[in-house]
């Protein structure tokens, strides 16, 4: 078996195997997902504070504002909330702006997250939103005290 690499410079040229390495080298490398770049997701704020609420109370609603800061659209926002205090905070669909958005380049759109339930003292969770396959996943602390009546 011959080493074909080393026969490539005398049969190319020494420009035309520096410009086939290059292509070889772009090709390898992990690119960029969507035609032209990718979208990356911003939150103000970072973190959202429900306070101290009371069982029985209305409920506590807190917005949070997303941004796409990237180079390109996002596909389909999907946005949930983990954690072991997650039952504790819902996701207000009607109020949401970002459900199911294409985010463009440079836009923004909100999203609105409740603070309720039974389980009594602190709770805590996670709002993930996603930017798509490839793409940015912006995440927002979600904490809050339930207190019993």
């Amino acid at each position: 078996m011959h080493n074909t690499s080393s026969m490539i410079p005398q049969r190319l040229g020494i420009a035309s195997f520096a410009l086939l390495s290059l292509i070889l080298q772009a090709s390898c490398t992990d690119m960029p997902s969507g035609p032209g770049g990718t979208a990356r997701l911003t939150t103000t704020p970072p973190g959202l504070s429900f306070g101290v609420k009371e069982a029985g109370a209305p409920d506590v609603i807190r917005i949070v504002t997303v941004t796409n800061e990237g180079s390109a659209a996002s596909e389909p926002l999907d946005i949930t909330i983990e954690g072991t205090g997650a039952a504790s905070f819902d996701l207000l669909e009607g109020t949401s702006t970002c459900i199911g958005l294409e985010l463009a380049r440079g836009a923004t759109c909100t999203v609105a997250v409740s603070f309720g339930g039974q389980a009594v003292g602190p709770q805590s969770a996670t709002l993930f939103i996603d930017a798509g396959q490839g793409q940015d996943r912006a995440t927002v602390t979600l904490n809050g005290i339930l207190q019993a009546p």
